[in-house]
């Protein structure tokens, strides 16, 4: 494990983007052979320890055929930022207080829709939304994933 590369993917309570984000990426990468030898794991900048994934960040995975049920949320630590070789964030404000709080990050940090020919780059947070605000925060990140493969096959 040594060769593993570490993708931390990072919002703010670590119980809906991020992990959603989390095993929407992993499954991406596990399902392309030349992806590996990569560890993608989440964490939030103001996560309690040890939360589940909302009620309704479950839903949406459990239909895409994927479970969040071991899912517990984790604070950002200071080891995760080094040993991280890329930093995806769910908003720009993510970005900015981590580089802010970690400033040797600033590097290999990005918003998560960064590499998108697109002008959004922050994913929506669905925090007491309903359902469809959850689909639709998937959604927007499903979207992201081929973007990312692609910038990991072209960098590392």
């Amino acid at each position: 494990m040594a060769d593993t590369l570490t993708l931390l993917i990072v919002c703010t309570g670590n119980t809906c983007r991020s992990p959603i984000a989390e095993i929407l990426l992993r499954k991406a990468l596990e399902s392309d052979d030349q992806m590996c030898d990569y560890e993608v794991c989440s964490a939030g900048t103001f996560a309690g320890n040890n939360h589940p994934a909302s009620e309704h960040a479950q839903k949406v995975i459990k239909e895409k055929q994927l479970d969040l049920s071991n899912h517990r949320s984790k604070l950002i630590t200071e080891e995760m930022i080094d040993r991280a070789k890329l930093i995806l964030t769910m908003t720009q404000s993510h970005l900015d207080q981590l580089v802010e709080i970690y400033p040797k990050s600033k590097h290999k940090v990005y918003p998560f829709r960064y590499f998108m020919d697109e002008s959004i780059t922050d994913v929506s947070d669905p925090f007491g939304g309903n359902y469809s605000d959850y689909e639709r925060c998937a959604q927007s990140i499903e979207a992201a994933i081929p973007s990312i493969i692609k910038y990991l096959k072209q960098s590392f």
